[in-house]
């Protein structure tokens, strides 16, 4: 089962509605997204057209059907790559000498901390995707997430 918007207001405001089952169902109802329906995709479509699909709704929506301050900051939030992110976490870890420092050091813990909670992003994210693909609001999601670990860890 998939949701769908009754009022086009979005969560909180949806009813049950069936599953698309052919990949015309799929391009035609922009305004209902699944993550179940990746799981067992329709024998007409790829996982991977299911998943952008899915993705492509759940981008437009958020792009123009969520309030104004969600549209704002969803469209002007960067993208990246979980490549980025690691590149990032890593060359802060050499820059900064982080092994040579002590266990119990705040720049060491600081840098734990966000090593941790990207690779539980990508833990979760790999739970629907793999790692490596790219659709409509990835770039989006890396980006918040970069954005986050920049803001918490300060200027590098």
């Amino acid at each position: 089962m998939s949701t769908e918007s009754t009022d086009g207001a979005g969560p909180g405001r949806e009813t049950a509605t069936p599953d698309a089952s052919t990949a015309d169902e799929l391009s035609h109802e922009t305004h209902r997204f699944s993550v179940f329906t990746w799981i067992q995709p329709s024998p007409v479509i790829s996982s991977t057209a299911a998943a952008r699909a899915e993705l492509g709704r759940i981008d437009e929506f958020m792009r123009r059907r969520t309030r104004r301050g969600d549209q704002r900051a969803y469209n002007e939030c960067p993208e990246a790559t979980p490549g980025e992110i690691r590149a990032e976490l890593e060359r802060l870890a050499v820059e900064n000498k982080i092994l040579e420092l002590d266990e119990g050091s705040g720049l060491r813990n600081a840098l734990q901390d966000r090593i941790d909670t990207f690779n539980s992003a990508v833990v979760l994210f790999t739970y629907f995707l793999p790692l490596q693909f790219v659709g409509p609001g990835t770039g989006k999601l890396w980006g918040s997430l970069k954005l986050l670990l920049d803001v918490s860890f300060g200027p590098s």
